[in-house]
């Protein structure tokens, strides 16, 4: 998965596995692979609803740190690389157990505000009553760009439909302005409308109308 991954500030584009929970950095100008963090998984299984993959998508957090999104582990691994230019080292600053795997760690800002942005949303795919029983959940974190730590800001918000725990969560959109979230499931296809307060207010779904809708996709 490449999808988010330049760093523009660095020059460098992040990619992660498929079959195996790795992380790979190429600098763009070389088009070499100067950073690979990761290991293979061993009697780990991929307990989530959101298919296969072994990782989520790339995840800058700012121009220095990165996060590997491990869906065999069900973990968020935040690495910081620690020279300017290469070759590169990297350091293990963080490591965040979620409930189920995920797919997809963002920002509203998205990759091209590296230097800016602090509050990422994790969307918590969910995981079928033989494997972990977790109905789908929203979460959100503060970065906190000196420590290379990921901090929650209360607690997970469930979305809780007629599939249960079989539902799924992939990807979710912010709106243009303001403050709302729609999340798509993708086995109910309800939209859940979220509104993500100020920064260091809880998730809740939205209060200013009807909070649900039908959809098509996840």
């Amino acid at each position: 998965r490449s999808s988010g991954g330049y760093n523009k500030y660095r020059g460098l584009q992040g990619i992660t596995g498929k079959t195996e929970p790795h992380a790979m950095v190429i600098d763009v100008a070389t088009d070499t692979v100067v950073i690979t963090v990761g290991a293979d998984h061993d009697t780990e299984v991929i307990g989530g609803n959101d298919g296969s993959n072994a990782t989520g998508h790339f995840v800058w957090l700012d121009a220095d740190h990165f996060a590997l999104l491990d869906r065999f582990r069900k973990s968020i691994f935040v690495y910081k690389i620690n020279e300017n230019h290469p070759p590169y080292t990297t350091s293990l600053t963080d490591t965040i157990v979620l409930p189920t795997g995920s797919h997809s760690l963002v920002s509203k800002a998205g990759a091209g505000h590296l230097l800016s942005e602090r509050i990422f949303y994790v969307a918590i795919e969910g995981s079928s009553a033989d494997k972990d029983n977790v109905n789908p959940q929203l979460g959100k974190f503060l970065f906190d760009s000196a420590a290379g730590t990921l901090t929650q800001v209360g607690s997970y918000l469930e979305f809780v439909t007629t599939s249960g725990v079989d539902d799924n969560m992939h990807h979710f959109g912010f709106a243009k302005e303001g403050t709302l979230i729609g999340v798509p499931l993708g086995v109910s296809g309800k939209v859940f409308i979220v509104d993500t307060g100020a920064a260091g207010d809880s998730l809740a779904l939205w209060a200013g109308g009807t909070n649900e809708y039908n959809a098509g996709h996840g």
